[in-house]
C-alpha cells in the first residue's frame, strides 16, 4: 500500500508498506519499480539514518532506484534526509512546501468508500482539508459523504484513510492506513419515521371515533365496525332542543355499560 503527493513536477512518495506476511519476499522492491516506471520523478523522506533500522530503509531505497541527493531539512526538531529517483533534480524549499501543502489539504486522505448504496464520491468538510493541532483526548467531527441509505437500501459504508500526524511529546511522525466500517445506528430512520407516521395516523383514528360516539350517542371502539346505520342525526337533535322537545332514550347500537357488543 502507497501514498503519492503530486508536486506539479514530481511525486511526493508519503508512504509505503507491505502486508507483514509479505515482508522479505521482495514485494517493496517490486512496488517500487512498478511506481517508478508510473510516476518518472520520485522523491521521499526518511529518518536521518542514526541506527541500524533507519540505516537499513536507506539502503533498501538506494537498491531500488533512489538517490542520495544530499538534501537535508528539518520538520518539528526532527532532522529528514530526501532521496529522488533522479540525483540531479533539485529539491527546492517551494517544493518541499507544496508536498506539504498538498499532503495536509489533500482530499485523498479518504481513499475509497464502499457498501454505501449508489453514493460513491466523497463530499469532505473543509476541516478535514487543513492541518489540524489536536490534543489529548480532543476530537473533531465532521462529513465526509452523503449516506446512500433509502427505503430499500441498507448500508454499512467503509472507508479507506490514510493518516499522517506528529506525536507532540517526541515529535516524530507517525504515517497509518486504516478500513474504516461506520456502525451507526442499529434502528432504521426509515422505519422509525413509518412507525410515527402510523401511530399519527392512530391518535386521528382514535379522535374520529370518539366523534362520531359523541355526535350519534353510540359507544363504538376503534376496533368495531363503523358502519352502522345512523339512529339520530344532528339536525333533528338541534331543532328539539329548539323546540324543547324531550326525546325518550332509545335503546342505540354499540357496546352496553359492560363494554359488551349488544
Amino acid at each position: 500500500m502507497c501514498y503519492i503527493v503530486n508536486c506539479v513536477n514530481a511525486y511526493y512518495l508519503m508512504y509505503l508498506a507491505v502486508e507483514l506476511n509479505l515482508i522479505n519476499k521482495n514485494y517493496g522492491s517490486k512496488i517500487l519499480s512498478d511506481l517508478i516506471e508510473k510516476y518518472q520523478l520520485l522523491f521521499l523522506s526518511i529518518d536521518e539514518p542514526n541506527d541500524s533500522i533507519s540505516i537499513r530503509r536507506k539502503n533498501f531505497y538506494l537498491k531500488n532506484g533512489f538517490y542520495d541527493i544530499n538534501r537535508v531539512y528539518e520538520d518539528t526538531g526532527i532532522n529528514y534526509e530526501i532521496l529522488c529517483t533522479d540525483d540531479r533534480y533539485e529539491i527546492t524549499d517551494n517544493i518541499m512546501k507544496m508536498r506539504y501543502t498538498n499532503m495536509t489539504n489533500n482530499s485523498k486522505i479518504f481513499d475509497e468508500i464502499s457498501n454505501n448504496g449508489e453514493e460513491t464520491l466523497f463530499d469532505i468538510a473543509k476541516i478535514f482539508k487543513s492541518e489540524l493541532t489536536l490534543y489529548p483526548n480532543e476530537k473533531v467531527t465532521g462529513y465526509i459523504a452523503k449516506a446512500g441509505a433509502n427505503i430499500s437500501t441498507e448500508i454499512a459504508p467503509t472507508v479507506k484513510v490514510h493518516v499522517s500526524y506528529i506525536k507532540g511529546n517526541n515529535k516524530k511522525k507517525t504515517q497509518y492506513s486504516r478500513s474504516i466500517c461506520y456502525a451507526g445506528e442499529t434502528d432504521n430512520p426509515i422505519e422509525d419515521r413509518l412507525r410515527e407516521i402510523g401511530s399519527k395516523l392512530n391518535e386521528i383514528s382514535a379522535s374520529n371515533n370518539r366523534m362520531a360516539n359523541y355526535f350519534s350517542g353510540n359507544w363504538l371502539l376503534t376496533i368495531d365496525e363503523l358502519n352502522l346505520q345512523p339512529q339520530r342525526n344532528l339536525y333533528q337533535d338541534i331543532k328539539d332542543g329548539v323546540n324543547n322537545k324531550e326525546r325518550p332514550d332509545e335503546d342505540l347500537l354499540g357496546r352496553d355499560k359492560n363494554g359488551r357488543m349488544k
